[in-house]
């Protein structure tokens, strides 16, 4: 970066702020429609993207290298950046350029990596997308837990060390988490194992500091974040201690990217080797379960031979099924009493699968919901699967065998929330509900009395729910931009602060000081709007405006 800070404008200023916080990332630099990158980022996204390379500046004596993406199309050129094996630090505009005073407020709002996905188009459907963090103790064992972003699944376990990259390459997560030790005695083995890990399962190894992985404060992260006081809830008692720092690590990881919150996280699983058969990744690529020896591809193997499930979360559970097959043989009857019973009702069986046809990944859609990321299609999607549930209910209730009538018992359809959906009448068209700078309400359609006043105040009063009005839930004054009690309010205030200003001169004061008080009293005599608040100018007019009048008329 050879451009002087001294002639920097002050967006390239953010720029470098923003990329002196994150220098280990390709920052994606909101301007207008775009996201800009500069310098070396620049030089990096078009080799990597194929995007033409041009200059800032290009007549000045230190042109700056420039390549940008259009921000409706940014999806796709994340997903070619992550698989290239970088991380993307994305810097959003976070006001309105409109009302901006000077340049544009900024801020990274998310760190993309490969093991913190929750977007649809940067998922498989029928795969997990896993992030997970090892720890390594003095006994021999490692610990290794794991966590999908876009399911909200995490996990913790125990296994010896001569074990650990047999069972990295059976989860294949996307991303793992190690110490960082460079200088200290192990930083030789931590790096071999880097490489290992690399090799084998193709995951992009991420280190980060120490601290992560220090056990008193991994558990109070893990506390904190499940609300808990403690994790014998969880199955992890006072002989568990060493299966916390990799999960707090995990935790401290998904603050750090995503910025947001993790609420669709709600329990930590500890999975025991016993309840399931080892299946070494030799065995999993001679039988080519997972993928074909010849083509590497999930085409022509095991899985994509037996997988005739409907969803993505269906498909995503089989897989596991697959590589983690059961030793118990009470819970392996249950299945087997299950899939008896449904092979032989075929008509049964045929409604099930049409139903199920109709099903959302709700994992995924939940997930993006926890993390606010969610659009107007997610929430036509969660509509369409509740009103499926109560069908798919009876179904299964109307059969015999244990785990589905299990499952029965277990389907919420969630009546309220399904009405609300499908009353909000959202359009599923737009990849958004709002944004700053972007006078778009797509929840205000049709959202009913409730929502439509929140989302008048969100966007500054210049838009009113048309279908609210037709229905007459909303009053006709709100399609004004300033209503009149708000006008009132602040004329009472303003006359109120001249009438205590102009005390000096006897007459001013008894004239604004009652003017105040009358403006004030008549701001508060108005109905309230669907959204209550305090008239601070209308009480501050009246308050200041009786005081004017009194000592006025005390020093005539």
């Amino acid at each position: 970066m050879t451009e002087s800070k001294d002639n920097l404008t002050p967006a390239m200023r953010q720029f470098h702020h923003f990329k002196a916080k994150h220098p280990d990332c390709i920052l994606f630099f909101r301007m207008g429609d775009f996201y800009e990158t500069f310098f070396d980022d620049a030089k990096t996204c078009s080799k990597v993207l194929g995007l033409t390379l041009t200059s800032r500046g290009k007549n000045g004596p230190d042109p700056v290298p420039l390549a940008g993406v259009p921000y409706h199309a940014v999806d796709g050129y994340l997903k070619k950046m992550l698989q290239a094996g970088f991380r993307v630090a994305v810097c959003e505009q976070v006001e309105d350029p409109k009302t901006a005073k000077g340049v544009v407020k900024r801020d990274v709002v998310r760190i993309v990596t490969p093991g913190t996905l929750t977007d649809e188009m940067l998922l498989e459907d029928k795969k997990d997308n896993f992030l997970c963090a090892i720890h390594l103790d003095a006994k021999g064992f490692a610990v290794v837990s794991w966590v999908d972003l876009s399911t909200g699944h995490f996990f913790v376990q125990r296994v010896p060390e001569r074990d650990l990259l047999d069972e990295l390459q059976r989860l294949a997560p996307a991303e793992c988490l190690l110490a960082d030790r460079r200088g200290e005695l192990f930083d030789a083995e931590t790096r071999r194992l880097a490489a290992d890990i690399g090799r084998l399962t193709r995951a992009i190894v991420t280190e980060r500091p120490g601290w992560y992985f220090d056990p008193y404060q991994a558990r109070q992260r893990l506390l904190k974040h499940f609300g808990a006081a403690t994790l014998e809830g969880f199955g992890i008692g006072d002989t568990d201690q060493d299966l916390i720092p990799p999960a707090g690590a995990v935790i401290e990881y998904l603050n750090e990217t995503q910025k947001t919150a993790l609420g669709h996280i709600q329990s930590l699983r500890k999975i025991s080797r016993r309840n399931f058969l080892q299946v070494d990744p030799t065995s999993l690529r001679s039988l080519e379960i997972l993928q074909t020896i010849r083509g590497e591809t999930r085409k022509g193997s095991l899985l994509s031979c037996l997988d005739e499930t409907l969803t993505g979360m269906g498909g995503r559970m089989f897989r596991n099924w697959l590589c983690m097959p059961l030793c118990d043989v009470e819970r392996i009857e249950a299945r087997q009493d299950a899939v008896e019973e449904l092979t032989g009702a075929v008509d049964k069986l045929t409604e099930l699968r049409g139903r199920l046809g109709n099903i959302a990944d709700t994992e995924r859609i939940a997930a993006r919901i926890s993390t606010f990321r969610a659009g107007p299609r997610d929430m036509l999607a969660l509509a369409g699967t509740l009103g499926q549930i109560p069908a798919l209910r009876e179904l299964l209730g109307g059969l015999e065998a244990g785990l589905l009538r299990n499952l029965a018992e277990r389907c919420d359809s969630m009546d309220e929330l399904a009405h609300l959906l499908e009353s909000a009448a959202l359009d599923g068209e737009s990849t958004c509900f709002y944004h700053p700078g972007k006078r778009a309400a797509v929840i205000c359609e049709g959202c009913g009395a409730f929502l439509c006043p929140l989302c008048d105040v969100l966007l500054g009063g210049r838009h009113v729910c048309p279908r609210c009005i037709e229905r007459g839930q909303v009053p006709e004054a709100r399609e004004t931009v300033i209503p009149p009690h708000t006008r009132l309010d602040q004329i009472a205030g303003s006359l109120g602060l001249f009438s205590l200003l102009t005390l000096f001169v006897c007459f001013p004061g008894i004239i604004l000081g009652p003017l105040a008080v009358g403006f004030g009293i008549a701001s508060l005599a108005r109905p309230r709007g669907p959204v209550p608040y305090v008239r601070w100018g209308a009480a501050g007019g009246i308050i200041a405006g009786s005081i004017a009048t009194l000592l006025a008329i005390s020093w005539m």
